[in-house]
């Protein structure tokens, strides 16, 4: 039947209508230019169109790489890196998640790319973005405003598509090596300022911890003076640097802690600080204004020393190591450095050990001696043990107690013997009751073997001071259960050692309760059992010892009656 202009008309729009709609959606049947793809960067559904074109076969890779670039291109919309997301999810891959969310007009449900195209597109698609990375930042705009930084997307495309979990996505292996190195490069230039740039859509410590640890080698050589982020380039290299790395970072903090400690640094930073007053209104005299300048070089070394901590390294060691054994520092400084240095001293360094050793044998102030054992605890005991046990020698009580306990510390049950002799043979000046009290908590506690049996033969033979030592066990684990036969030791009248007069010696406990306490001189081995061990051990609750559960009539919670049963 020949068909009626009208209905000829009609037939026609339709097809006509039809082909447009297959033409702005899926590009299919139309010829797409760079214009096609510079205005869909903008459109509403620019993005699937992009995708249909890096995933059709009809169109030639050339075209299909520029729209992968554009999709790169994209700006965020609503916050959202959707040409990223596209790219990476919607068309080098067909992530299942991301098809779903897309609908039944996703590109995605229709074709996928093959590995051999894949591998076509990105063989152009990667040297482009590496070219993109090594381009200058674009300088400021005629009001002095900063231009946003192009080369963020570039790198946020390269770690999405290096970080893809399900599949890998850059399959030939030396371009991902000049990808990473490219990458590598991109955060050297100007790290400070991309370290600290939240537009990212990813992190500088991702990207690193990407690339790996080649990525922190060159942060070393970034450690200035000038340098307001060194503690997060210090936390970088710790984290992902080889030891080479952290050496040289170490070298690098130890010259600006030099500088920050020197008369220069207070020149240099006098004027901001002048500056700082005048704007806050602020006229300190002389006086005051080298206060501010002292506490603010304080607060600056401080600084330095916990990206020191961080790190760690030969020169960090030597230096802090150093300051700590310098009687001109300061205690706080002395302190301070030990403390940067947790974890740090190479105990296969004997002139570190020695060092750090005859520091912990000085008359220094207890903060820094402190510091000095907390560092001797994490050395092994066969190498620091001969050397702490002859402080026992030692007239300073407390000074001993610090090295017994730090012998202690690294040891276990089978080193009962050897301590107490070595106690025995050695601490023969001013041995204290609050010292031998400790020494029993610390034995007792020991593992890998019974303490109690060990130490049970010590109380029966022996100096003074062995058995004492073996006795304090009872002051913190002993119970009524051992009262019968802690009385058999209340008769001994082995005499309490003697102290110098500035020893600061107390051998005394106090007995009773209330208006009944009353405290006692403790002259031999017995009056230290009667008046101090078997008081305290009556009133010990063994460990073991269940507590018993009240009984009684439950109550509701909202009416406080009692509830039956």
């Amino acid at each position: 039947m020949a068909m009626t202009p009208l209905r000829f008309f009609w037939r026609t729009k339709q097809t006509a209508v039809f082909a447009l709609i297959i033409c702005s959606l899926t590009a299919l049947g139309c010829a797409v230019d760079q214009a096609h793809l510079d205005r869909w960067q903008k459109t509403e559904e620019g993005p699937r169109r992009l995708s249909a074109v890096v995933l059709f076969e009809k169109y030639p890779v050339e075209l299909r790489v520029r729209a992968a670039q554009s999709l790169i291109e994209m700006k965020p919309r609503k916050g959202q890196r959707v040409g990223l997301d596209r790219l990476v999810h919607g068309s080098l891959v067909c992530d299942p998640t991301f098809v779903t969310a897309g609908g039944p007009e996703e590109p995605c449900r229709r074709v996928q790319l093959a590995a051999e195209t894949r591998a076509q597109i990105l063989q152009q698609l990667v040297p482009i973005i590496i070219t993109e990375l090594g381009k200058p930042l674009p300088k400021p705009t005629q009001g002095g405003q900063a231009t946003p930084d192009p080369s963020f997307k570039y790198k946020d495309a390269a770690y999405m598509m290096m970080t893809y979990d399900k599949q890998e996505i850059i399959t030939n292996q030396a371009l991902k090596k000049q990808l990473k190195s490219a990458l590598t490069k991109w955060a050297m230039a100007d790290f400070e300022r991309k370290l600290n740039d939240r537009s990212q859509a990813y992190g500088m410590e991702q990207l690193l911890r990407l690339i790996g640890s080649e990525s922190v080698a060159g942060l070393p050589a970034l450690m200035t003076k000038e340098n307001r982020n060194l503690s997060k380039i210090a936390s970088l290299v710790a984290k992902l640097g080889t030891k080479t790395a952290k050496d040289a970072a170490g070298r690098k903090l130890v010259t600006i802690m030099k500088y920050v400690s020197s008369a220069k640094w207070r020149k240099d930073k006098e004027p901001g600080l002048k500056e700082a007053n005048r704007k806050a209104k602020i006229e300190p005299t002389k006086k005051q204004f080298e206060a501010q300048m002292a506490d603010y070089q304080k607060e600056a070394g401080e600084r330095v020393f916990v990206s020191m901590k961080k790190v760690g390294g030969s020169a960090v060691v030597k230096y802090c190591l150093g300051v700590a054994s310098d009687e001109k520092q300061s205690t706080k400084r002395r302190r301070q450095s030990l403390a940067a240095i947790e974890g740090h001293i190479d105990n296969k360094s004997k002139s570190q050990i020695d060092t750090l050793l005859n520091i912990a044998k000085s008359d220094a102030p207890n903060l820094v001696l402190d510091q000095a054992f907390r560092r001797v605890r994490e050395l092994p005991r066969d190498k620091t043990a001969p050397q702490l046990y002859d402080l026992f020698k030692t007239k300073k009580w407390k000074l001993r107690r610090a090295a017994a306990a730090t012998i202690l510390a690294m040891s276990t049950a089978k080193h009962i013997d050897e301590f107490i002799d070595n106690l025995s043979r050695l601490a023969r000046k001013n041995f204290n009751l609050p010292e031998v009290l400790t020494y029993g908590a610390l034995l007792g506690a020991l593992k890998d073997g019974d303490a109690k049996k060990a130490l049970l033969k010590h109380t029966n033979k022996g100096n003074v001071r062995a058995r004492l030592t073996a006795l304090s066990y009872y002051f913190e684990y002993g119970t009524k259960k051992d009262l019968k036969a802690l009385a058999a030791f209340e008769r001994a009248g082995q005499r309490i050692p003697k102290c110098d007069e500035d020893g600061e010696c107390d051998w005394s406990c106090v007995v009773g309760s209330g208006k009944k306490r009353v405290t006692k001189d403790v002259k031999t081995l017995g009056d230290f059992v009667k008046y101090c061990i078997v008081p305290k051990a009556a009133s010990n609750v063994p460990k073991d010892e269940k507590k018993k559960k009240r009984v009684g009539k439950k109550t509701d919670s909202k009416t406080g009656k009692a509830m039956s049963k």
